[in-house]
C-alpha cells in the first residue's frame, strides 16, 4: 500500500503555463503560490481538471487587488484581505470552493486541461508549522 503526502508542493505545466502548487490532501485544498503566465480561463481549467482529480474541496491563491477582477471573472470569489501586504498593494485570498469534491457549482468546461502536461513533485516535500503566541499581559 502506497501512502499519501499529507501535504506536496508540486507544479503543472501546458505550453508556457507554468502552476505551482501545494496541495493538502487532509483537508482538499490546493493553494497555488506562482501563476505568471497563460491566460485565466486557461489556468482556472487546469485548476478545476486537478481538482476533479484530486476530489478537492478548494483552490485559492493570494493576488494583488488590481488583479482580483480578473480571477473573479473566471469564478474565483475574493475570502479576505491582508492590507499592505505586497509593498504597493493589498493582497487578496480569491478561493474557487466546490460543491462536492472536486465539481465547482459551474458548468464543467470541455478543455482537456492535462492534454500535453507534465505534472509532478518538486525537490523534498512541504513542512508547515503553526506557531502560536500567548495573549498579550492585560
Amino acid at each position: 500500500m502506497v501512502e499519501r503526502k499529507h501535504v506536496e508542493e508540486m507544479h503543472l505545466r501546458r505550453g508556457d503555463m507554468d502552476l505551482r502548487f501545494i496541495i493538502n490532501h487532509s483537508h482538499g485544498h490546493l493553494r497555488f503560490m506562482d501563476y505568471r503566465v497563460g491566460s485565466y480561463q486557461e489556468k482556472r481549467d487546469a485548476l478545476d481538471e486537478l481538482a476533479a482529480r484530486l476530489r478537492l474541496r478548494k483552490v485559492f491563491t493570494l493576488v494583488e487587488k488590481q488583479d482580483s477582477h480578473n480571477w473573479r471573472s473566471v469564478g474565483f470569489v475574493r475570502e479576505g484581505v491582508y492590507p499592505a501586504f505586497f509593498r504597493t498593494a493589498d493582497a487578496y485570498t480569491m478561493s474557487r470552493p466546490f460543491r462536492r469534491a472536486g465539481r465547482s457549482g459551474r458548468a464543467a468546461t470541455s478543455s482537456p486541461a492535462f492534454r500535453g502536461a507534465s505534472c509532478g513533485n518538486l525537490r523534498g516535500s512541504v513542512s508547515i508549522s503553526w506557531r502560536t503566541r500567548a495573549p498579550a499581559a492585560a
